[in-house]
Formats: structure tokens, sequence, C-alpha cells
């Protein structure tokens, strides 16, 4: 279980740090996963703080600004980044008033560059129409790593919205496997159909989608309970999906 807790947190910092692949050293898989996620969530600190007066300045004029003056700068002064961190200290309800009206694309590009923790009481002020359309153009990007930092962060009735809006299994499984709360992780789960649940675990027979790890992952940090509920929809299933599952297993000495 360790390393399918310290993978995740591994693709995580390496993305924040802009390093290649070549980091994914294979052995820091046996460092334990919140190790490496107060790691990198102090590097996120010290990015944060990096000019936070100038960066404050902004945000104090950014609150004053008309909202059609405000979206004007975002988009053709501020760009994602910059627009990222006045965000993250402005005040909520002028930011979600913002976001309200931002194209879906923009947001999506800001979002990469966003500390969720930062930004949490805006999150739950923008609409759940906004957040899918933003996590509908994620998903076309392939930001599973991007949706999973703020799914904490959201709430019960915009996470259905999403669940709804988004078909395929696939991206659900992928979104779940960078969630950072795995307590928060055990709660979406629940949510979702027993059918939904039954498709994803088959999923497994599919090589093409490589979600093996991701689904294993998915089963390891969830609560007794559900482990048992989706333990149980395994064994329904055909005996190729139980052998693709051990073989997984003992590849990845888990």
């Amino acid at each position: 279980m360790t390393r399918l807790a310290a993978r995740p947190e591994l693709e995580k910092l390496v993305r924040m740090l802009a390093l290649g692949d070549e980091a994914m050293d294979p052995e820091l898989n046996a460092v334990p996963a919140v190790q490496i996620r107060e790691i990198r969530r102090a590097v996120a600190e010290r990015l944060f703080r990096l000019d936070e007066l100038g960066f404050a300045r902004l945000a104090r004029i950014a609150n004053l600004l008309p909202t059609w003056a405000l979206l004007w700068m975002a988009r053709t002064r501020f760009g994602p980044l910059i627009s990222a961190r006045v965000a993250g200290l402005m005040t909520a309800r002028r930011a979600a008033r913002a976001a309200e009206r931002m194209e879906p694309e923009f947001l999506a590009d800001v979002s990469l560059e966003l500390d969720p923790r930062y930004a949490r009481d805006i999150l739950v002020q923008i609409s759940s129409r906004q957040i899918v359309a933003i996590v509908q153009v994620l998903i076309e990007r392939g930001e599973y790593m991007t949706m999973g930092r703020f799914v904490d962060y959201l709430a019960d009735d915009t996470i259905r919205a999403v669940l709804d809006a988004v078909p395929d299994e696939e991206h659900l499984i992928r979104i779940a496997y960078y969630m950072e709360s795995k307590n928060r992780l055990d709660h979406v789960v629940s949510m979702m159909p027993i059918e939904r649940l039954r498709r994803a675990i088959l999923m497994v027979l599919e090589p093409e989608r490589d979600l093996m790890l991701p689904l294993m992952s998915l089963v390891f940090h969830v609560s007794y309970g559900l482990q048992q509920e989706l333990g149980e929809l395994a064994a329904e299933q055909d005996e190729q999906v139980l052998n693709e599952i051990a073989t997984a297993a003992q590849q990845n000495g888990l």
C-alpha cells in the first residue's frame, strides 16, 4: 500500500518542480506518502509566499475593479499564473463572481497554477455548472492530476454534478488516483452507483486503458466496509478479472 500511496504523491511533486520523468526513481516509492506530501506542500507554501506583498497589492486593486475590467486584466495582462496568485489573495466572493463570467478554457489554465488550499472559499461559491465546464476541458487535456487536487474542496452537490456529466469511469478512476484526502475518496466513491463501480472493475480487462494501479489504489484506500463491497463486486466477475488483479498485485509487490 505504501507504493500505491507514494506513486501519485511523487508524480505531483515532480510536476510542481518541473522535473522530467527521469526524476521518478522507483526507489522513492518506498518513501512514506505523507513525507512526500509534506515536502510538496512546503514547496508550494514557499512559492506562494514569493513576492507576496506585490501580489497582495494586485489583489487589492482587483477587488476594486469592475468585473468587466477585472476579466480584461486577467485575460490580457495577468495570464493564468498571475491570475492564480492574485485569486488566492482576493476576497472569495469577488473572485468567484469573476470566475462565473470567465471562459472555462481560461479557468482550466488558471487551475494548473492554483493551489486549492488558498482557493477553498472561492470554490464553494462557483456554480456546479461552471465547475463541470472546467472539468470537461481538463478531461480533454488529460489533466487528471489537477482535478484530483481540487476534489477535497468541492461541495457534494458539485461532485454529483461532475459524476453525472462524466460518463466514462476511466476518467473518474484517474481523478480519484490523485485525490489528496483518502477520507474524502471514500465519500466520493460511495456516491457512485453500484453499476458504475462494476464497470470500473471490468476495465482491468482492457490493457490499453492501463488502469490497474489506479483502480487498485482506489480499492486499497477506501474504508474497510467499502473495500468489502468492491471486493464482492470483483469476486462476482469472470475469473479473468481476479487473475488480472492477482497478477498485478504480485508484480508490484503488493
